[in-house]
């Protein structure tokens, strides 16, 4: 009890506190921490902004259409409005409560499901819920500090949660891996398998590809217990339906496959990072000696092998703890002690491996590192076997080892903790709020608001974000370049125009948003045609001038 506790206050500290007013000082406003200040914004932006028409459009780039991006939660918090329900509300205050419970209680039922046991259930819950890296030991060698080790490399346990669409993908993870575990296969089983596969691929790209692989081994064993091919071919059928399905309704992709296939083969690119950055573990020679190779002999058996060594660093430092778990997988395997449950996990974390080290992602090349999410939420099952096998010895050192590996596991949670506190916080004063709400009152219409663009010395960090469609419900002319590159938009052309001091923009456009901290040089460059225009808005910090 103690642990799910303290999983509940911790996680809900990191998310539910987001998306509220508050006075910190004397700036009273509404507030977003860690990553709520621009990814889950622009999921609230989403929700209020593009289903309002088909196909589905970008919230921040008048005229685009979404594709090759999950909408399934965006979608529900869409219906929720139909409700009376305000995004904000339901995506930071409703969907988090849901599902730290049915996250808790898949978790604990698998657990009991694996090995019923409280200790068990316990350590595994340990470490889905605060698994962390070994990255401290790094920021502790260059910095004398573990601050900024939760994000230096890939998402960990607990920042993993705070994003909200992953955290419920790992959610229906374990619910499918529960049936995996049961291995009955009636109809009404598969047809919940086929209900929760096309959830998760709703849910998440990446969480996506994993459970594809989970029901083509799901679909295969079928055949190999029933041997009857006709059953099979049924069964499977519905599960290819449930795929093809989900990802014609939440992926629009025959309009993402004209911008491209969404993965590039880039073998090993993700993993150079972790010899080449000061920061990490920084090794000038061979860094220099993979450069050369890569010139004069590509083909080369030491290339491979610094390669390999740099995926292996790669994996070992991100996985921590559960990096050992993999091995006793290993020892099981020679033993030939390991279950078909554990196949299944084994397979899913290779693959996901895989794919990791060996593509790059179009729009944001590094975004590959979401499928190592997925590696390591999964490995947390070898490493709650191995601790709880250590634990339960009668020798103390081996048990001492078991507790001691727990231990290492936990420390990033510190630098979660205090990142949430002190970090750079999304932040709209009152009198933002104000210009926001009467924008929200007017017509339907593109905003124009990226100043920030063209004067980029008193840029903001919150301005790049899609906070003005999420407040409004209104598109955007251009912003959030982040988002637009993840979903495949070419903005180039849109930005160079705005760069440029374009004065026809503000024929293609209804509102224009300005923040007073910006300079007014676009205003005045362009005053003939804002002539068509009406200041309707104006306080302390908002001017917003209209012709609708």
């Amino acid at each position: 009890m103690i642990i799910l506790a303290t999983a509940f206050l911790f996680h809900m500290f990191l998310i539910v506190q987001s998306g509220s007013n508050y006075c910190i000082g004397d700036e009273c406003g509404l507030y977003f921490w860690g990553i709520h200040s621009h990814d889950s914004i622009w999921h609230i932006a989403l929700a209020t902004v593009s289903f309002k028409q088909y196909p589905f459009i970008v919230p921040t780039f008048a005229g685009g259409v979404l594709s090759g991006y999950n909408l399934l939660l965006d979608l529900v918090i869409y219906l929720f409005t139909f409700f009376g329900a305000l995004p904000l509300f339901v995506f930071f205050k409703i969907i988090p409560i849901l599902w730290i419970i049915l996250f808790t209680v898949s978790a604990v039922i698998l657990g009991r499901k694996i090995k019923d046991d409280v200790k068990f259930v316990a350590v595994f819950l340990i470490f889905v819920f605060f698994g962390g890296s070994y990255t401290y030991f790094l920021t502790l060698y260059h910095n004398g500090t573990i601050d900024g080790s939760a994000s230096v490399l890939a998402m960990q346990s607990g920042l993993m949660m705070t994003n909200v669409q992953l955290a419920l993908s790992f959610t229906v993870l374990l619910f499918m891996l529960y049936m995996i575990k049961n291995a009955k296969f009636d109809l009404w089983k598969v047809l919940l398998f086929c209900i929760l596969t096309f959830i998760t691929i709703g849910l998440k790209f990446y969480g996506g590809v994993i459970a594809v692989l989970l029901a083509v081994f799901y679909v295969l064993e079928l055949y190999l217990s029933k041997k009857n091919f006709l059953l099979t071919f049924k069964y499977g059928l519905l599960i290819g339906l449930s795929i093809v399905g989900s990802v014609l309704i939440f992926y629009n992709p025959f309009a993402a496959i004209e911008s491209g296939t969404v993965l590039i083969f880039s073998p090993f690119s993700i993993v150079h990072s972790i010899i080449e950055e000061p920061d990490l573990i920084y090794l000038k020679d061979l860094v220099l000696q993979r450069y050369y190779l890569q010139e004069v002999n590509p083909m080369s058996p030491r290339l491979l092998a610094i390669e390999l060594f740099s995926a292996t660093l790669f994996i070992f430092v991100n996985l921590g703890t559960r990096f050992f778990g993999l091995f006793y997988f290993l020892y099981k395997l020679i033993k030939r002690q390991i279950t078909r449950f554990e196949v299944y996990i084994a397979a899913s974390i290779l693959l996901g491996t895989l794919l990791t080290i060996f593509f790059i992602q179009k729009g944001i090349w590094w975004n590959t590192v979401q499928f190592f999410y997925y590696v390591i939420f999964l490995a947390n099952f070898f490493a709650a076997q191995m601790v709880y096998t250590f634990l339960k010895q009668r020798n103390r050192i081996i048990s001492v080892i078991g507790i001691i590996l727990i231990l290492l596991a936990l420390p990033i949670n510190i630098d979660i903790i205090k990142g949430t506190i002190i970090a750079p916080k999304g932040y709209v004063s009152r009198s933002e709020l104000e210009a926001l709400e009467y924008l929200k009152s007017q017509p339907e219409g593109v905003v124009f608001s990226s100043f920030h663009y063209v004067d980029k010395k008193n840029a903001r960090v919150f301005d790049d974000s899609s906070y003005i469609p999420a407040l409004t419900g209104k598109q955007s002319y251009i912003d959030d370049l982040t988002q637009l590159a993840l979903v495949g938009v070419d903005y180039s052309h849109r930005l160079e125009r705005v760069q440029s001091l374009d004065c026809r923009i503000f024929h293609e456009v209804n509102f224009i948003y300005y923040k007073k901290y910006f300079s007014s040089e676009y205003l005045k460059k362009c005053s003939s045609a804002l002539k068509e225009y009406k200041k309707t808005f104006e306080n302390d910090k908002v001017t917003i001038f209209s012709n609708v």
